[in-house]
C-alpha cells in the first residue's frame, strides 16, 4: 500500500469454495463467519472486498453441468458426474450464494464498515455489476 496500490481480496477464494456446501442453508452462516474472519485478520489492510468471482459460472458449470469443480450434475450430463441433479442443484446453489452475499454486506456495514462508502461487489461473469444497478442491502 506504500506505492499506492489497493489490494483487493477475494472474501472466499476457489480452492475453498468447494469445501462449503452450497446445496443447504447452513453455508450461509459458514460462509459469513469466514468472512467475518478475513475482515477482522486483514480489514485494516484491504480496501476492497469481493464476496463471490463469477457466481453464475460456479452455479452452472460446477452443479448443472458438472464441468468444474465440485463436478456435481446429473449422471447424462456432459461431466459424467455420479453424484448431483443439475435440475434443482444450479438453482439451489444461486440462491444460498445471493443470501450469503447478502448476510456478508450486512455483517461488514454493521460491524466494519467505516463511512458511507461500501467497498464490497458481487462479481458477475465479464465484470462487475454497476453499483447503480444494484438493488439495495438494507
Amino acid at each position: 500500500m506504500t506505492l499506492g496500490i489497493a489490494i483487493g481480496i477475494t472474501v472466499i477464494e476457489t480452492s475453498s469454495v468447494y469445501d462449503l456446501s452450497f446445496t443447504t442453508a447452513i453455508c450461509r452462516k459458514d460462509y459469513r463467519d469466514y468472512a467475518e474472519v478475513c475482515f477482522k485478520e486483514f480489514g485494516d489492510r484491504v480496501k476492497h472486498w469481493i464476496t463471490f468471482n463469477e457466481p453464475g459460472g460456479f452455479c452452472s458449470a460446477g452443479y448443472a453441468s458438472g464441468v468444474l469443480a465440485p463436478g456435481r450434475c446429473s449422471p447424462w450430463e456432459q461431466g459424467n458426474c455420479s453424484v448431483g441433479d443439475s435440475g434443482t442443484e444450479p438453482y439451489t446453489v444461486c440462491h444460498h450464494q445471493l443470501l450469503a452475499h447478502a448476510e456478508t454486506v450486512r455483517l461488514y456495514k454493521e460491524k466494519y464498515q467505516v463511512g458511507d462508502e461500501l467497498p464490497m461487489q458481487f462479481l458477475k461473469k465479464n465484470g462487475v455489476i454497476p453499483k447503480e444497478k444494484l438493488p439495495p442491502c438494507n
